[in-house]
């Protein structure tokens, strides 16, 4: 079988899906998905929900891209992209981080990169005063020059233009906002910053409506280390919103998508342990060194080389995490005593290396300790009723020449049938997948793509 470290590899999903919190550490150690209840629903009839859920995702992001706000910051993009002089505000910032986002969502439906633009909003490596008094202005769009002229002075930057691609008016304002910051210099390794923001801020108007808005506010302590950053982009009645919260002993992050009270999607997870500099140090340990040597052509001579490896033992400095993931009504959550998961693996390879036991044995008491120490389920977020739970199992493979077993998961339900992820998705989605191609078919017509539709894994 393969080494820890491949276990760890396979495990590193349902680590950060959710972990169980440590009774030694001082925080609460929750049972509760442990007595979960099971659903008086069939393994058919949750198979249906799961399907319809994501088709509801599909039909709430069609709405988004419906809005106004989308649509007037995919217009601005093309312009600053396609055009001459466009401002920097939209080209090189924040504020553009998020428009391009916002168009590249408009053409693959991914939010991931939104997520990004979002984390990295207030990361410029710049003073960002200074950069943003150098871009304050009124800018008009120029339909006969097809750029942007620079028309008055102003303490924000005001960008008119047209919010549509036909469009023959200035009938959209993009406004970005004075920037708030802390003052340095703050050091970080080998770069030093001068400035940390603390609001960030602009808002894009239609008619006169406010289609989009975006907010990011930041905390630091003395030294440049935040405790707390949060982003908050709103498009219409839809609201991205990503959470970031850090401290020597905790740190968390969550995102989500929400439609006025209708949760679309929702992500977070945290760690609970010692993140302070000493400790992270001395949880650093030299295992051994390694000598070799090369002959320099360039020296002609014999270059000798010592490396000193050194290795980590996370679990004294990680203790316990937590987390989940939110698709409307259904939900996975899990628990992971990872502190106590470390610990014992490293006591079963250390009696396996040295002989005390066999590798089946092993292999067997590897499942056993999985299973004890995570816990995965699988439920309906308005009633906190399992769908399924997980299952560690030892999988054999034979590719025709050699079997090797690796650790897999199946689901168990209430009928106590079990089934693995990739069989359990394989078919009955294609209700899913119509709409999903429904939707890219509207994106095509209304922006004049050409995205190729989504089709099942096969079945082969």
């Amino acid at each position: 079988m393969k080494k820890r470290v491949l276990l760890f590899a396979a495990l590193t999903a349902v680590i950060f899906i959710g972990c169980k919190k440590d009774e030694n550490t001082g925080t609460k150690n929750s049972d509760s998905l442990t007595k979960t209840p099971y659903t008086t629903k069939t393994v058919a009839q949750t198979k249906a929900d799961i399907e319809q859920t994501g088709v509801n995702v599909v039909d709430q992001m069609k709405n988004l891209n419906n809005t106004i706000g989308l649509s007037a910051s995919v217009n601005l993009l093309s312009l600053a992209t396609n055009k001459k002089n466009p401002p920097a505000i939209v080209t090189n910032t924040s504020a553009a981080n998020i428009l391009k986002a916002l168009k590249s969502y408009s053409q693959t439906k991914n939010v991931k990169n939104i997520m990004g633009a979002m984390r990295k909003t207030g990361s410029e490596p710049v003073s960002i005063v200074d950069q943003f008094n150098k871009i304050v202005g009124v800018y008009d769009y120029n339909f006969d020059t097809q750029s942007f002229d620079s028309v008055s002075s102003s303490t924000n930057v005001v960008i008119n233009f047209p919010t549509t691609k036909d469009g023959k008016t200035n009938d959209g304002i993009l406004t970005v906002y004075v920037p708030q910051v802390k003052t340095g210099p703050f050091t970080y390794g080998s770069q030093t910053v001068t400035e940390l923001p603390t609001l960030i801020s602009f808002d894009i108007k239609a008619n006169g409506e406010t289609g989009l808005s975006f907010q990011f506010t930041g905390t630091y302590n003395d030294q440049g280390v935040p405790s707390n950053l949060t982003s908050t982009l709103t498009v219409g009645t839809f609201v991205f919103k990503s959470v970031l919260n850090y401290s020597t002993s905790t740190s968390d992050v969550d995102f989500s998508i929400k439609n006025s009270t209708t949760t679309i999607i929702d992500i977070g997870g945290g760690v609970n342990g010692n993140f302070d500099k000493n400790n992270i140090t001395n949880a650093y340990h030299y295992k051994y060194d390694t000598a070799y040597s090369y002959y320099d052509s360039y020296l002609q001579k014999e270059v000798y080389i010592i490396d000193t490896n050194k290795v980590v033992d996370p679990d004294k400095i990680l203790y316990n995490a937590n987390a989940h993931f939110q698709l409307m009504n259904i939900k996975i959550a899990g628990q992971v005593d990872f502190k106590d998961l470390y610990t014992k693996m490293n006591s079963i390879d250390q009696q396996y290396n040295n002989g005390s036991i066999t590798e089946d044995a092993a292999n067997t008491q590897r499942v056993a300790l999985i299973n004890n120490d995570m816990v995965l389920v699988v439920v309906y977020a308005d009633n906190n009723t399992m769908i399924a739970k997980a299952e560690a199992y030892l999988k054999q493979t034979n590719d025709g020449t050699y079997t090797s077993e690796n650790i897999d998961f199946n689901m168990i339900f209430a009928d106590k049938s079990k089934n693995s992820l990739d069989v359990y998705f394989q078919d009955g989605f294609d209700g899913l997948y119509s709409e999903m191609n429904s939707f890219i078919d509207d994106m095509n017509t209304k922006y004049g793509w050409s995205i190729d539709h989504v089709s099942p894994p096969s079945n082969k």
